[in-house]
């Protein structure tokens, strides 16, 4: 089934979600790479990567690094958080339907027909496909009908329990124009950006909770708890929920100020907003903004090798942040990509995954305009970077912390293995179009 592309770029020009916090300095060094440029050996790993363009997403493959070859494909989907679980939407005989697949065999485990015109929702430029609550119990699908103008007159919702997909599911109609944004881990509340209009005519968006247990819209608008602010725009660019599923982190850029991330609790609708420092000279790179969120459970990290600023926001209370300034690395020169070729870095690249963090919470690995930049936790300043003549578009670590794969936009090396310890690096085959690791079994 062709995915609805229907999560717009919300660009618009109502005021932003006012957060605090001051601008983070920018400093500019050159960067030196600190490893053995190609010669690192493969390490025999399974790895779930989804493939597809800019444009669209296609299937996942599971990529056997030492065969250098796909042993399984998986439809597009949304895998769990624990990576055991797909789903996805699709045609089969009996019409539309949901189905659960077993990541690990590709068994199907349950399907269910679904109406036609739903699908998982997508999540901003990448499209990734969303749609669970943070621990996997709850799934959302998407529905509309569309205006001319590509708004929705009318939008629809299906949410079903995971554990029971035969169950049918609860269903929520709107008028209006709605987006999907969170499902609380109990199933009670669903959080939908609701359009409040075009760009041109002053349109933004507002944050709202749809109550399922007493089926209505709660009439308020979500509302920054320190400020009062309740209008927001810009596009979403990454988001991570907090490992204990409580609370939902969306960065967003593009807007009528600069980039910030919105703190949403699932449970009780607390919301804050933090400000992010803007580009210092290409607006385009605020598409390079990811999160992670700490294992341990404490901290979320805001970071942007590109713009040079990291930001660590406590759990509990995300608005005393703690600010980081980053050396942005001076571009290298063509030659220096031998022996791959000339190539010209493409700032405006969409990322799908552009921070990453060890699984001791001790180190940050973050997108950079080229290359990786290893950040320290402790102290918020750069240990050192790898491959920074690399145009790279997502990170995923190894469950040792000890690999970093990056998917880049090079054609001839798209998918890399990069040794988090040394910096030596080599190129994995069997992925022509890969844009990012979504699961690493070693």
């Amino acid at each position: 089934m062709k995915r609805l592309r229907r999560h717009a770029l919300l660009l618009g020009t109502a005021a932003l979600v006012a957060c605090g916090g001051p601008a983070v300095s920018i400093a500019t060094v050159p960067s030196v790479h600190s490893g053995l440029a190609g010669t690192a050996p493969v390490q025999p790993a399974r790895l779930w990567v989804q493939q597809g363009s800019e444009s669209s997403l296609s299937s996942i493959i599971v990529l056997d690094t030492t065969r250098h070859q796909p042993t399984m494909t998986l439809p597009e989907g949304v895998i769990t958080r624990a990576g055991t679980r797909l789903y996805t939407v699709g045609e089969t005989p009996a019409g539309p339907a949901l189905t659960a697949i077993d990541t690990a065999t590709g068994r199907r485990l349950q399907t269910t027909t679904v109406p036609r015109g739903y699908d998982l929702p997508a999540f901003g430029p990448s499209q990734r496909a969303g749609g669970l609550s943070p621990d996997g119990r709850y799934l959302v699908l998407s529905g509309g009908m569309p205006a001319v103008d590509a708004s929705l007159t009318k939008s629809s919702f299906l949410v079903f329990d995971t554990t029971a997909l035969e169950r049918a599911p609860l269903r929520v109609d709107l008028a209006g124009s709605f987006h999907f944004d969170g499902i609380s881990a109990d199933g009670h509340n669903l959080f939908l950006l609701e359009d409040l209009g075009l760009p041109t005519a002053g349109g933004g968006y507002h944050v709202r909770r749809y109550d399922l247990v007493a089926h209505a819209l709660d009439p308020r608008v979500i509302a920054d708890k320190r400020t009062g602010e309740r209008t927001m725009s810009g596009t979403p660019t990454d988001t991570v929920t907090s490992r204990d599923g409580a609370w939902r982190f969306t960065v967003y850029a593009f807007g009528a100020a600069a980039p910030f991330v919105h703190v949403l609790n699932l449970a009780d609708a607390t919301s804050f907003c933090i400000d992010l420092p803007m580009a210092p000279r290409d607006a385009t790179l605020d598409l390079l903004w990811g999160l992670a969120a700490s294992h341990d459970g404490r901290f979320v990290y805001a970071v942007n090798a590109a713009n040079g600023a990291v930001i660590e926001m406590p759990v509990d209370a995300a608005y005393q942040t703690r600010s980081g300034s980053l050396p942005v690395p001076t571009p290298a020169s063509a030659a220096a990509w031998t022996p791959w070729g000339p190539l010209t870095a493409e700032a405006k690249r969409i990322t799908y995954g552009a921070a990453a963090i060890s699984p001791d919470d001790r180190t940050l690995y973050s997108v950079g305009e080229l290359g990786v930049t290893v950040i320290d936790t402790a102290t918020l300043t750069v240990r050192k970077s790898l491959v920074p003549t690399v145009p790279v578009i997502s990170l995923t670590l190894s469950p040792d912390g000890r690999l970093v794969y990056a998917a880049t936009t090079d054609s001839t090396a798209p998918l890399l293995q990069i040794d988090t310890r040394d910096g030596g690096w080599t190129s994995i085959a069997g992925s022509s179009q890969p844009l990012d690791v979504l699961r690493v079994a070693t």
